[in-house]
């Protein structure tokens, strides 16, 4: 805005002076008597020293000006014109010129333009000037009333991160006494397989998940806790998805890797580790029987590229701008059947940010949705 500003105040007054500067240079053309051309032009020295010459075939015939004009002027101004109007500079003198045709004749005007130029350039200055203390006080004012108006939002959301942390890990205890007590009852001849128990202790583990992905979502929002180290991805990654073939095979789908050997990565490995696992657990979790998980790993100049693509599922552009979000269910009695509660994917994008990575998702229609991480 205050560019826009400054430019319109500044564009105008230039155009004003140019616009002044043309009528002048007009009624000076227009005063020539081309039938006495031994005239010569009044000047006073208040006013700005003007000059016209006057051409024929391209060459000058006659020069008309005032007193007290260098002659240097007269003898450099033909040899500066390229155009039938414009600005030219002679010694210590800036002129503009405009020409007009006359009885086959070429009159070509010029008045001083140099005090009015030096005050442009210095408007220029004082403009620039004017307009970088201006931007210094108006971001100054900005970052104070932001930071004055934010601090509340920002306590309140560390409050919430604390509280879900500390209710989380206060969980933790009572559900793992739970848990511990109902593998007792079960494990005694009266209560053996007895299904109330054995629905208790599903919940009870959902409950131990759930507390679990909490506590480390609260871990994984601060960016302090990741420690960064160099290691190899490549080995890395086919590890862990070896480790999820069985589930695959159990699940009828077909998982495969293509994964550039010896690529190294400098990214906390542990949570490196946790956003893999969450990517292939997802993959396989929502991808249809006889379908394919593909995950792939390669290096593009000093990017790192990690994709993990499952066929035969797609999502809507709505989905896409809300799969990372927290607790973000498209149908939650489906989720809640596959003890879900919607935190992997926005554990994952914890992860990418605070290592400085981007975590995005793509998807076409009935046909694939892939999860790109670009390191």
């Amino acid at each position: 805005m205050l560019i826009i500003i400054f430019s319109s105040i500044f564009f105008t007054t230039y155009q004003d002076i140019t616009t002044r500067y043309n009528i002048d240079i007009d009624r000076l053309l227009l005063n020539v008597n081309i039938d006495n051309p031994q005239q010569s032009i009044e000047h006073n020295p208040g006013n700005n020293i003007s000059f016209v010459l006057i051409l024929e075939n391209g060459i000058v015939i006659d020069t008309l000006s005032g007193p007290g004009l260098p002659q240097n002027v007269l003898d450099s101004a033909f040899g500066l014109i390229e155009s039938d109007n414009g600005q030219v500079e002679i010694g210590d003198y800036i002129f503009k010129y405009r020409t007009l045709e006359v009885e086959g004749k070429t009159l070509v005007g010029f008045q001083d333009f140099t005090r009015d130029s030096i005050l442009i350039r210095s408007l220029l200055i004082r403009y620039t000037i004017i307009f970088i203390i201006s931007i210094l006080l108006s971001a100054a004012f900005s970052f104070f009333i932001t930071k004055k108006s934010v601090k509340p939002v920002e306590e309140s959301y560390k409050k919430q991160k604390e509280f879900i942390a500390n209710a989380s890990h206060e969980l933790k205890t009572p559900l793992t006494v739970m848990n511990t007590n109902i593998d007792v009852l079960l494990l005694s001849k009266e209560l053996k397989g007895n299904k109330w128990l054995t629905y208790i202790k599903t919940e009870i583990s959902r409950m131990n998940k759930l507390t679990n992905d909490l506590l480390y979502l609260a871990k994984t929002s601060e960016v302090d806790n990741t420690n960064k180290t160099e290691f190899n991805a490549s080995t890395l990654i086919e590890g862990i998805v070896l480790g999820f073939e069985a589930v695959a095979f159990e699940n009828k789908i077909e998982l495969n890797y293509n994964l550039e050997k010896n690529i190294n990565i400098i990214y906390d490995q542990s949570q490196f580790t946790q956003l893999l696992l969450v990517l292939i657990d997802n993959a396989i979790k929502y991808t249809p029987e006889n379908e394919s998980v593909n995950v792939k790993l390669l290096k593009n100049n000093k990017t790192t590229l990690l994709s993990v693509k499952n066929t035969g599922v797609s999502l809507s552009k709505d989905e896409v701008s809300n799969v990372f979000n927290r607790f973000y269910m498209k149908d939650k009695s489906r989720e809640k059947s596959r003890n879900s509660y919607g935190l992997g994917l926005s554990i994952a994008s914890e992860i990418s940010k605070n290592n400085d990575s981007k975590l995005t998702v793509e998807s076409v229609e009935s046909e694939y949705t892939n999860f790109i991480l670009t390191i």
